[in-house]
């Protein structure tokens, strides 16, 4: 037999709590429980219901009368907010004040991992982030392999897994990779840039490249185009006379053409208007070696001086050597518009008569060696004008 009970108003015998059944016994109902205009419940004991609860739009969960949970009709979970936006679906939030610190925190077992996993329906943890509590170590993947560790001294680690380093920054690079550092994302330096630099600081605070107490530095050597990045390397250190904040010096330029370029200036000569190369060589036999080639505008401070110390082998099977010392020098004159030249001077002399000649023509260097004679030694060059951009020295290769 069906039949409805409807009570508009149930009020308790004695206290201020209404029993159902028995006094600690619990209601059920075996359908849909609704309830309309309910501000507050505070307890309803057990409720078994058919579908679970229902909400038309947003279900919104309160305690001392403010909100702390909120299921939006979108299924956006929110906590401590009702601003979930740009498809959060789920947002953790505090605005108390300024001071306060809002957490979410994932707890493991002490001997295992804490992990938040990203991914899609298919593979729903191909990203990852975990920390392993055995180790104290936090780790990062992507494409389900580890990548990057983060060890408990606070150590970084890349390409590797296992066998740690213990330096700060620990690198596998099994591709032959490394790190890289640029001054643009896309489009080209210009002459004078700094491409990147490695900087060694005496502290960190405030510290940067342009005050390092030594630092090494890729500078454009000239524009960068889609078929030229001419770079040098650049080594600066501090004396001691310089102090904390202070840039440091330029001591030593691998230029653009490769070769060693030392720009530490005399009293007169500072460091943008002298180079300074020295290299070794070899001159195989009866050959004109072109060396150097100096070209440009230059101006009328330009001079350069060539030095070559050389010991020269007559036949690899006979007993005739030379060493000794020959210069060379060379300067603009006339304004500007002519070349003037000492070749050949010799300094010192020793053993047979089988030495190279050194000459400058029209600002090309060149060696020539004699027939049958095997000159190894090396080879120095200054050069000076009033400005290093008024000249460019290129070494030639196959020497």
């Amino acid at each position: 037999m069906a039949s409805n009970l409807r009570v508009d108003s149930i009020v308790p015998a004695t206290g201020s709590s209404v029993s159902i059944g028995t006094a600690t016994g619990g209601v059920n109902i075996p359908g849909v429980l609704t309830y309309e205009d309910v501000t507050n419940v505070d307890s309803i004991g057990v409720i078994t219901a058919r579908s679970g609860i229902d909400a038309s739009s947003n279900l919104i969960l309160k305690t001392g009368g403010i909100e702390r949970l909120r299921i939006q009709s979108d299924g956006d979970v929110g906590i401590g907010t009702i601003n979930n936006t740009n498809n959060e679906r789920l947002r953790v939030q505090d605005d108390a004040s300024t001071s306060t610190v809002c957490q979410l925190s994932i707890i493991s077992g002490s001997a295992e991992r804490s992990i938040l996993n990203f991914g899609d329906k298919e593979d729903p943890n191909i990203g990852r982030v975990s920390y392993h509590n055995n180790t104290n170590t936090l780790s990062f993947f992507t494409d389900n392999t580890e990548r990057f560790l983060i060890d408990s001294s606070g150590h970084l680690h890349t390409g590797y897994t296992s066998s740690f380093g213990t330096d700060h920054i620990n690198i596998l690079a099994s591709d032959g990779g490394g790190i890289a550092i640029a001054s643009n994302n896309a489009g080209n330096a210009t002459a004078g840039d700094f491409l990147g630099s490695l900087s060694f600081q005496g502290y960190l605070n405030t510290a940067n490249y342009s005050s390092a107490e030594a630092r090494i530095s890729g500078v454009a050597a000239a524009n960068h185009t889609g078929s030229s990045a001419a770079t040098d390397m650049v080594f600066y250190t501090k004396p001691s006379s310089t102090g904390p904040g202070s840039a440091p010096t330029e001591r030593l330029r691998i230029a653009t053409d490769g070769q060693h370029v030392k720009t530490k200036g005399a009293t007169r000569y500072n460091n943008s208007s002298v180079t300074y190369y020295e290299l070794p060589v070899y001159f195989d036999s009866g050959t004109t070696h072109t060396v150097f080639t100096i070209s440009g505008s230059y101006d009328s401070g330009f001079v350069a001086f060539a030095t070559l110390e050389y010991i020269g082998l007559y036949g690899y099977s006979g007993i005739n050597m030379s060493g000794g010392v020959r210069r060379a020098y060379t300067r603009r004159t006339a304004n500007n518009t002519n070349w003037r030249t000492f070749n050949n001077q010799v300094s010192e002399n020793y053993g047979e008569n089988h030495r190279p000649d050194i000459n400058w023509v029209n600002g090309v260097l060149q060696v020539i060696t004699p027939s049958s004679t095997q000159v190894t030694g090396y080879i120095r060059l200054a050069v000076h004008a009033n400005s290093q951009s008024n000249y460019t020295v290129t070494l030639n290769q196959g020497l």
